[in-house]
């Protein structure tokens, strides 16, 4: 009974810290969906092209500077917690060292570079920024390990918070584009004292810098290959903005983004689904590929009902959605919204295929695979912003989605098969649905704003599924007992 009681508390945890992450996500891209729009109207999108790129230049160091460190802490904390002082201690002796470099190099680049006072003024900025999130990381890293989720939901939360309210601040008082990543500065700061604090309560003193050779040695050969996968998914998610910035200008790099933050921004849906999909199909590969199997094809059926309205609802409004939003200075992302919004199912699709991949012991094929998309996307913008601009990037992320979909099911085939009928019976319905909202919406929103449009469109959608046969009221019995069930 001891036993039981145990797997029950672990499931426990397991289901109360992702729900803290998860909750913490959704609001983070709410608000900082929000925040895009706002600043993105105020600023337009010639600057939008600017900051956008810098800004994202944060991600990328990040993943390089932290090596995979953080990663490698987690795990080695969770089966040690008696060494998390010292393992932390020694990460962070070492990420110092790392800090040190990282501002060194932002300094050379500003000092010594062509690039105009303004980029070489958010640089700076952002290689700060830079510094702290690297330690903010290995805080974050070292609560997980102990298995305590709460601190860094409640950290990622404050940091929005603290950089819209500065950022918004900043806009009003028309303090350029500077002021702006001094916001993102502010909430770095902000997370990094609070975590700072959230680690010496728990750990029962402040960190402090210690070193040991051995344990950096291991640490850094087990960091490699998981580098190599974060680099690669950084490639795929950041390339394209900085190839527009080099091929095209910053006003078409600026339209583009507009564009792309919107389909993007959906991602917390399959994010949601990944989130117990990965732990419960791990489970079953072992014990059950019955189950595994109705896991995997319940999950693409969920996915594909909520992605394909979607599509169909953002490429009719798109027009309307894009000047209300964004204003009449982005019309121009109108085309490039439509063409990567046909990629959206490919994209929520890809989370349960490739944490597939992960769960059968099959993760460097989801790796090759992704490296595989990454050569694609970069060649093809490479090959199109020259003659299409914005439209040849957004055809880009397209055709690599496709690919990588396509490479991560012949795996996924690999190791069961495929109820190749049901899914496709699904994707039929589910377009026939979709396209009875579109030709109702498309109708209405020529008396009404897009805005009122949505509810509207989602209850047609819905009732048409039931007509059609494709959901039915046992459907909804079991969602609502299943979740009961997680809630009691």
């Amino acid at each position: 009974m001891k036993n039981d009681e145990r797997v029950v508390r672990g499931q426990a945890r397991i289901l109360t810290n992702t729900t803290y992450l998860l909750a913490a996500s959704i609001i983070q891209k709410f608000i900082s969906f929000g925040y895009f729009i706002y600043y993105a109207r105020t600023i337009g999108p010639k600057s939008v092209g600017l900051f956008e790129p810098i800004r994202s230049v944060i991600p990328i160091a990040l993943v390089i500077i932290d090596f995979a460190l953080s990663v490698v802490l987690t795990r080695e904390i969770a089966r040690n917690q008696e060494k998390a002082k010292h393992y932390l201690n020694t990460v962070l002796s070492l990420k110092l060292l790392f800090a040190v470099a990282t501002l060194l190099i932002t300094f050379a680049v500003t000092a010594f570079t062509n690039f105009d006072q303004p980029t070489r003024t958010l640089l700076f900025i952002a290689g700060m920024i830079v510094a702290f999130d690297m330690f903010t990381m290995t805080y974050a890293a070292t609560l997980r390990g102990i298995q305590i989720f709460r601190y860094e939901a409640i950290g990622i939360i404050l940091t929005q918070l603290t950089t819209v309210l500065v950022g918004v601040i900043a806009l009003n008082l028309k303090l350029g584009l500077p002021a702006l990543m001094i916001a993102l500065l502010g909430g770095s700061v902000v997370n990094f004292f609070f975590l700072l604090r959230m680690v010496r309560r728990r750990l029962g003193a402040f960190p402090k810098l210690a070193w040991d050779a051995e344990l950096v040695k291991r640490f850094l050969l087990i960091a490699v290959p998981i580098l190599g996968a974060q680099l690669i998914a950084r490639l795929f998610t950041y390339a394209d903005r900085y190839l527009l910035l080099s091929l095209a200008d910053k006003t078409t790099t600026g339209i583009y983004l507009a564009a792309h933050r919107i389909p993007f921004a959906l991602e917390f849906i399959p994010a949601a689904f990944a989130a117990s999909l990965l732990p419960a199909m791990s489970n079953y590969f072992l014990h059950s590929r019955e189950q595994l199997a109705r896991a995997f094809h319940q999950a693409f059926r969920y996915l594909i009902l909520l992605s394909v309205p979607l599509v169909v609802g953002i490429f009719v409004l798109a027009q309307p959605f894009v000047i209300k939003l964004l204003k009449q200075a982005y019309s121009d992302s109108i085309t490039p919204l439509r063409i990567m919004i046909i990629a959206l199912p490919l994209i929520f699709l890809n989370f349960p295929a490739g944490h597939f991949l992960i769960a059968t012991n099959r993760q460097i094929w989801n790796t090759i695979n992704m490296g595989l998309a990454v050569v694609t996307n970069i060649v093809l913008n490479l090959a199109l912003i020259p003659r299409l601009g914005a439209n040849g990037a957004a055809l880009s992320v397209v055709v690599s989605y496709v690919m990588l979909f396509t490479l991560n099911m012949i795996q996924v085939r690999r190791v069961m098969p495929l109820r190749s009928r049901d899914l496709i019976a699904v994707i039929i319905q589910s377009l026939a649905a979709a396209a009875i909202m579109g030709v109702a919406i498309g109708f209405l929103q020529r008396m009404f704003s897009p805005y009122f449009l949505i509810l509207p469109g989602a209850v047609i959608y819905v009732a048409a599924l039931f007509i059609l046969g494709t959901v039915k009221f046992s459907d909804v019995r079991l969602l609502l007992e299943a979740l009961g069930r997680k809630t009691s």
